[in-house]
């Protein structure tokens, strides 16, 4: 099955029109999403899923602990001691 990642700046706070619409067509289709739980793109991309009430959501935290997790959904930790950081989670034909 097809999942979605979902990353960005920690510098953008407000969803354009146009991402909203492309997260709009993942709820259609009900992708699940994968998503970090840091301020910025994350949090935002959260807060909507929450508003739509869009349950197919996984959130990647930091040594157990989330900063943002506004819709509850199930976590998935991710040690710090990772050499290879969050190339460890993404596959490399999407780098």
């Amino acid at each position: 099955m097809i999942k979605v990642f979902i990353g960005g700046s920690r510098k953008v706070s407000r969803l354009s029109a146009e991402v909203r619409q492309r997260l709009d067509r993942i709820i259609k289709k009900g992708l699940p999403v994968l998503i970090g739980d840091a301020n910025g793109v994350d949090k935002a991309v959260q807060q909507y899923f929450q508003e739509c009430n869009y349950n197919q959501v996984e959130v990647f935290c930091m040594e157990e602990v989330c900063r943002n997790n506004l819709g509850g959904w199930p976590t998935r930790s991710i040690s710090a001691l990772t050499a290879r950081g969050i190339s460890a989670i993404i596959p490399p034909r999407t780098r």
